[in-house]
């Protein structure tokens, strides 16, 4: 579900949770809606609650750093998750059609010889 201004808290707090596992499945579309549902928290969110003593009004602040932490992480993630897919992320080459150093033609050895058992 994308994120919208129509979207409630709770819609946005159920996509941060059905999100989180973007690592675990390796999912660069989970990943984004992560860092959307981030952000909004962020907009969202406030950093602390305070309670009038005399009478029933309320301001509210929350500690956002923890969610900053995680979009960041996610960013992060993100970044080097969509360059391995766009093929700039790690090669294992295979050296299963190499030339075997050991075998020579006709016959013979091209295997060099350390430099303590050349042969004269």
């Amino acid at each position: 579900m994308a994120i919208t201004s129509a979207s409630s808290t709770a819609d946005i707090e159920a996509a941060y949770l059905d999100n989180s596992d973007y690592e675990a499945e390796g999912s660069v579309v989970k990943c984004q809606a992560f860092v959307q549902a981030c952000r909004a928290l962020l907009l969202r969110r406030p950093s602390e609650v305070k309670r009038n003593s005399h009478d029933s009004a309320f301001a509210m602040t929350w500690s956002l750093d923890g969610i900053r932490a995680e979009m960041d992480a996610a960013k992060q993630w993100l970044a080097f998750s969509a360059a391995g897919q766009a093929g700039g992320g790690v090669t294992f080459p295979s050296f299963s059609e190499s030339r075997d150093y050991d075998s020579g033609a006709a016959g013979g050895s091209t295997r060099q010889q350390p430099y303590g058992d050349q042969q004269s």
